[in-house]
């Protein structure tokens, strides 16, 4: 029977439906967390810890477990645990996407270059050093505009700033957010764009999109938070 690791945080709230949906395939699955598992002693072919931030770490012990237990596939569930899904399917020779990509879809300054220099329209964006002065910094920019943080995901610290005040305020709250999640403190500054906004849901194939489901959001996202 085919095997996948399945990469699950401790946060996760989806564990269910993915271990649901492999029994439905009849696919044998490895759930490997950041934490070791109570029940990892009892079936260690079913449980592994992973420092999902070390990358390399990862892939080797993905890589070791595997070469007694092969797997067919890795599946990251999150933005948390794309990047490092990709990087152990790239070491146990799996199709996927490239590392480059996987960093790129979850960081959002990358992405923004890259569909830069792919000619997709972009709104205008800088990034920002934690180290910054924000009051310098709210003086420079054109308003309205919004604050990002370049990972963390469900518009988690995106706060839109209408003025200077405003600015410095969004900067010192999305610092404590970013302080909180222990993750990269630098700050994302757009032009605001006003309008609708609709989520694609899709998957994309060797360069084929497959387009399951177009909606609207279910509020007006104008902020200050989104």
């Amino acid at each position: 029977m085919a095997r996948i690791l399945l990469l699950l945080p401790t946060t996760t709230y989806r564990a269910t439906d993915f271990l649901e949906a492999a029994e439905r395939l009849r696919v044998e699955v490895t759930v490997a967390s950041e934490e070791e598992n109570v029940l990892a002693s009892s079936n260690p072919e079913g449980y592994l810890a992973l420092d999902f931030q070390d990358l390399e770490r990862s892939a080797r012990a993905a890589a070791e477990l595997a070469r007694r237990l092969p797997f067919r596939a890795v599946v990251g569930v999150d933005d948390q645990t794309s990047v490092v899904a990709t990087r152990i399917a790239q070491e146990l020779g799996l199709k996927g996407n490239t590392v480059e990509s996987a960093e790129a879809s979850r960081n959002k300054f990358l992405m923004r270059e890259r569909l830069r220099q792919g000619g997709v329209p972009v709104p205008d964006y800088l990034r920002w050093s934690s180290e910054a002065d924000p009051e310098r910094l709210g003086s420079q920019v054109a308003y309205p505009c919004v604050l990002k943080p370049l990972t963390l995901a469900a518009s988690q610290g995106v706060i839109r700033a209408d003025d200077q005040a405003g600015f410095v305020q969004a900067w010192k709250r999305l610092q404590r957010i970013l302080e909180v999640q222990r993750t990269t403190r630098d700050v994302l500054v757009e032009s605001y764009i006003p309008g609708q906004e609709v989520t694609l849901e899709g998957l994309l194939d060797n360069g084929a999109l497959r387009a399951l489901a177009l909606f609207d959001k279910p509020d007006p996202l104008e902020g200050p938070f989104f």
